[in-house]
């Protein structure tokens, strides 16, 4: 990850979609924006590595909904696995 001038991390759509595919396949299932918010509240506290957050991942895929998000991650993914 790229640093700001501010300190924050600054992420690539392709970054953003393999850390949302390792929690899928840690999770099973796609994760609700609740939870990707408490992921990234706690990444926060740690020093090391900081998940981007819900509205960072709704502007990289361009779109105000999850489901949107989560269909073109999984597309992706199957496009990989072929």
């Amino acid at each position: 990850m790229k640093e700001r001038n501010q300190g924050k991390p600054r992420y690539t759509k392709e970054e953003i979609r393999t850390q949302l595919l390792k929690k899928y396949e840690e999770y099973g299932r796609k994760l609700t924006s609740a939870e990707l918010k408490k992921i990234h509240e706690e990444s926060m506290e740690e020093d090391n590595w900081i998940f981007p957050g819900y509205t960072t991942i709704l502007k990289y895929f361009q779109t105000t909904r999850i489901s949107e998000v989560w269909k073109e991650v999984l597309k992706n993914k199957e496009l990989l696995a072929e």
